[in-house]
């Protein structure tokens, strides 16, 4: 044992030998030991940093995935929740369109009503892959919209043919909504930048 452990830990060691606890006790022990360390080595490097000899910091930690550049913790977190959140909508949306299939298919305003929830699902599919591509650092392109709309679409026809129609509509609505809306917010950001 150091002489640099702390009082505590040598007295507690010295009645309880770390051989006969349980391996996680003791990397509790040792945990506790090494922390003593580091704060004694911190309250050196401090007294000669005060003295005036230019002492090096007490840790050399690794650089976190938090501190890289352009790496925004709270912005990966709330993508990954968005796309599980937007991948359980799907499968709970699409799952009530085919139960009440026959409902929707039953009056020209249900098939209306069908094809917009069919367009929610477009919606709903190409907002998780919008979400996968950007956590593997692929730009979202036409090629997640042609995806999402031609299942859409399928989801669509198996109600009813007008639901196709209906469906596409109300997609081409969605998709130019959700592209002036990303435009406002990158304008929002870009300028936030520049300010910075």
């Amino acid at each position: 044992m150091g002489p640099n452990v702390g009082p505590h830990h040598a007295a507690l060691q010295s009645f309880i030998s770390l051989d006969h606890l349980p391996p996680s006790v003791g990397l509790v022990f040792s945990f506790a030991s090494a922390v003593d360390l580091t704060a004694a080595s911190r309250d050196k490097s401090s007294t000669s940093s005060r003295r005036g000899g230019g002492a090096k910091p007490y840790c050399s930690c690794p650089q976190l995935p938090s501190d890289l550049p352009g790496s925004d913790p709270k912005m990966a977190s709330t993508g990954g929740r968005s796309m599980a959140l937007s991948l359980l909508l799907f499968a709970v949306t699409l799952s009530l369109l085919e139960m009440y299939r026959g409902r929707f298919a039953s009056s020209e305003l249900m098939t209306i009503a069908g094809g917009f929830v069919s367009s929610l699902l477009f919606l709903l599919l190409l907002t998780f892959l919008g979400n996968y591509q950007e956590a593997n650092g692929v730009k979202t392109g036409w090629g997640a919209v042609v995806v999402a709309e031609l299942v859409a679409l399928i989801v669509a026809g198996t109600i009813h043919r007008v639901c196709i129609t209906t469906c596409f509509l109300f997609s081409a609505g969605f998709l130019y909504e959700v592209d002036k809306l990303s435009g406002m917010i990158l304008a929002r950001s870009e300028s936030k930048v520049r300010r910075h």
